[in-house]
């Protein structure tokens, strides 16, 4: 890039990095369970060079099969401060350059493209699941889109290497790799759709070489869950009860107000113009990444989260075959001489309507932080757990939480959780996933004992959160202080032993 040409570009991306950071920096934790997960894993990396293959503190012991090349970056970056609030914050910020460079192969113009940039650094799709947060997304997300820009400039030597070394990276980085196979397939329909359009040799094979390996590498990863699971291995063993709610079909204000109403509007029309009017490799290429999420999230493939943050950037991409369109007729009108204000209309839109409404979604997302009262709560239950191992002999101790605040337990508690958001390979998720459920909602004492006793529950933890998932204001059977006894409280955090 020339520097003198792309300065917008850059300082959007700068932009963006401290808009984030400046969030991040205002606690010192992480706004999600996950990333308690992530930090385990690099810590274990840190200490034996090898990530954790299996979590003795998850269930009842579970293996692991990912391939945490994430966690490996951030390892070997942890000499830089506060390296994992930065380096992911640097890495999902890289989805605006990306962006830029997509747009403005679509467009060659680069005033739509720097827009299209500026909407993507603020979309609250990608704001939400990755602000303050050790999510893969940060990393997975900017590697697809610059394969489908290796796509669009496949010809190009330097870009069909870097597309070769993609189709080995993002299969083993994380299975969304398989959402990019998926759209490049619904780009060769589309292209057969299409008689003037021919597809190359080129294209072609590295397509097909794409898929094929995807799919190779992720059967290799998964071939243990495969063989036990089968296809429905697509939906993770999630407890049936939980699908309904992870397949969720949101309503389509709700979907506008995730994706920001501008690239949701300029990004259909953008759509409309690439299938109808203006059909170029480049234009279907970028469009079958948006309609690929669409169709497997009607399929119940993929949950509304993951569809979403792939999206809202290809939407705002797509925006700036609208926003082309857009000035170029005002070209050919009387009102030629306004097109400046056009465009600084459209500025003001995004600002108005994506920039400004984006702080208020960054707070929402900060405030799913773990507070320091639950900090405090987990950290008396490692001490109680470990006065009761030092006092009996090979006790294994395992604490109850809500699923989202199980990494929670086993990062600062340090001791097994009986569930958690990890469920494959987990064997009767549904049976144990309704007995949890049971456990925080019952009214009954003797089946609170009941299931504790048959899991080997030892203390049930209970936050502001855990009430808000269950639906409860407290445990009901804990005025048995005989058998429910509270070992530590802090604010609304609270936590009990069980001694029946």
């Amino acid at each position: 890039m020339k520097l003198k040409k792309h300065y917008l570009v850059i300082l959007i991306f700068i932009i963006s990095i401290i808009f984030r950071l400046y969030f991040s920096f205002q606690n010192p934790y992480y706004s999600d369970s996950e990333s308690f997960f992530h930090l385990r894993n690099i810590e274990h990396i840190q200490e034996t060079y090898m990530p954790l293959s299996f979590d003795p503190l998850s269930y009842d012991g579970r293996n692991i099969r990912e391939v945490p090349l994430f966690d490996y970056l951030l390892a070997g970056l942890s000499f830089i401060p506060h390296a994992y609030k930065i380096i992911p914050t640097i890495l999902i910020s890289l989805t605006v350059i990306i962006a830029y460079m997509i747009a403005l192969k679509l467009t060659k113009d680069n005033t739509s493209a720097i827009l299209s940039a500026l909407m993507t650094a603020f979309l609250p799709a990608v704001i939400i699941p990755t602000l303050n947060k050790i999510s893969i997304f940060s990393l997975i997300l900017p590697l697809s889109l610059y394969m489908v820009y290796c796509l669009i400039r496949i010809e190009e030597k330097r870009f069909l290497n870097h597309f070769v070394l993609l189709c080995f990276a993002l299969p083993i980085i994380h299975p969304l790799a398989l959402l990019v196979s998926v759209s490049f397939f619904v780009y060769i329909f589309l292209v057969i759709a299409e008689p003037d359009l021919k597809l190359n040799l080129l294209r072609k094979e590295a397509i097909m070489f794409s898929i094929f390996l995807a799919l190779l590498i992720e059967f290799i990863i998964f071939k243990k869950a495969f063989l036990s699971f089968g296809f429905t291995i697509i939906w993770q063993n999630i407890p049936t009860q939980i699908l309904a709610d992870y397949f969720e079909q949101a309503n389509l204000l709700d979907i506008i107000y995730t994706v920001g109403i501008i690239p949701f509007i300029l990004g259909i029309i953008g759509i409309v113009f690439g299938l109808i009017r203006d059909k170029t490799h480049f234009g279907l290429i970028t469009i079958s990444i948006a309609i690929a999420p669409l169709a497997l999230l009607a399929l119940k493939l993929i949950n509304l989260g993951d569809a979403l943050i792939v999206l809202s950037p290809v939407l705002a991409i797509i925006s700036a075959i609208a926003m082309i369109k857009f000035f170029r007729y005002i070209r050919l009108t009387k009102f030629a001489s306004y097109e400046i204000v056009a465009k600084g209309f459209i500025f003001i839109l995004i600002i108005i309507t994506m920039i400004i409404p984006s702080f208020s979604t960054a707070q929402q997302a900060m405030e799913n932080t773990i507070t320091e009262d639950e900090i405090i709560v987990l950290k008396t239950l490692e001490q109680e757990a470990a006065q009761d191992e030092q006092e009996a002999e090979n006790v294994d101790i395992t604490i109850a939480s809500s699923l989202e605040e199980g990494h929670y337990v086993t990062y600062f508690a340090k001791r097994k959780v009986f569930m958690d958001e990890k469920f494959l390979y987990t064997p009767n998720v549904n049976i144990r996933y309704n007995n949890l459920k049971t456990l925080y909602t019952t009214i009954s004492g003797k089946e609170a004992l009941r299931i504790a006793n048959k899991y080997g529950i030892d203390y049930i933890y209970i936050s502001p959160r855990t009430k808000e998932i269950f639906g409860i204001k407290e445990l009901a059977y804990t005025t048995d202080e005989k058998c429910f006894r509270k070992i530590s409280e802090s604010g609304e955090v609270e936590a009990y032993k069980i001694r029946c």
